[in-house]
C-alpha cells in the first residue's frame, strides 16, 4: 500500500474511533446504595427500562437528547424513592445548564451531578 493511502485510511480511522468509543448517552443512573435494587426508569421519548439495578452498577440513557421523567427506586419490600418529572426537573436545575446529568442514587435519595463529579 501507498504512503498516501495509508495516511488517508489513518485519517479516517480517528473519527470512526471516536464514534465508536462514544457509547454514553446522558442521563445515567448509577446506583451507590451499596445494594441492589429494582428500578424503574421512563424517559421523555417514552422508552422505559424496569429491573434489577445492581450495587454500583451505572445504566446509560437508551438515546442522547432524551430526559428522565419517572424514576422509581425499591426493594422487595417496599419503594424507596419515587420522582415524577416535576421532581426530577428541580433537581436537574441544580446543575443547569448542563444537560448531561448523572443521576445518583443514594441512602439519603437521589440527586443529579453533571458528569464527572
Amino acid at each position: 500500500m501507498r504512503r498516501t493511502n495509508r495516511t488517508s485510511l489513518l485519517l479516517l480511522a480517528f473519527p470512526l474511533m471516536g464514534f465508536v468509543c462514544e457509547g454514553t448517552h446522558y442521563p445515567v443512573l448509577q446506583n451507590n446504595l451499596g445494594r441492589p435494587v429494582e428500578i424503574r426508569a421512563v424517559y421523555s421519548d417514552g422508552h422505559s427500562f424496569s429491573g434489577e439495578f445492581p450495587a454500583g452498577a451505572r445504566i446509560s440513557s437508551p438515546r442522547e437528547g432524551v430526559r428522565l421523567t419517572h424514576l422509581e427506586v425499591a426493594t422487595r419490600d417496599q419503594v424507596l424513592f419515587r420522582l415524577d418529572a416535576d421532581a426530577l426537573e428541580r433537581l436537574r436545575a441544580d446543575v443547569a445548564p448542563e444537560k448531561r446529568v448523572v443521576w445518583v442514587i443514594e441512602r439519603e435519595g437521589v440527586r443529579a451531578l453533571p458528569p464527572g463529579q
